[in-house]
């Protein structure tokens, strides 16, 4: 299908967790610099989410089982390879957890899963 991309092709970046600031943050500096963003939110009536800058924002678990499934959902809709870019602990971990589940058409880069769970140890 290939419908979520920029005017010249390029695919987006996925900001999970634009229910947050980190999230929005994320989304205007991506935008800023003519990267299209699709943003996903848990909550989207949470005002991190009340943005107009991502072409799209999935209502969708920013964590968990839930959130493999709408990216596996959203993967064929993409015109190519998209970055994720967690901006949340919790979404970092369900990346590294399923991992396995997620796509060709997403790129990101995580070290092991051990050492994933080991940097979330914030003590």
């Amino acid at each position: 299908m290939g419908s979520s991309s920029a005017p010249d092709g390029r695919p987006p970046a996925i900001v999970i967790a634009l229910d947050c600031i980190t999230g929005l943050q994320t989304t205007r500096l991506l935008a800023a610099r003519g990267v299209p963003v699709i943003g996903i939110a848990a909550d989207r009536g949470h005002y991190c989410a009340r943005t107009r800058i991502p072409q799209r924002i999935i209502a969708a678990p920013t964590a968990g089982e839930g959130l493999i499934e709408a990216l596996e959902r959203l993967a064929p809709r993409l015109a190519g390879p998209a970055v994720l870019i967690p901006c949340s602990d919790a979404a970092v971990l369900t990346l590294s957890r399923w991992r396995e589940r997620l796509p060709e058409a997403y790129r990101f880069v995580l070290p092991e899963h051990g050492i994933v769970e080991r940097l979330m140890d914030k003590v």
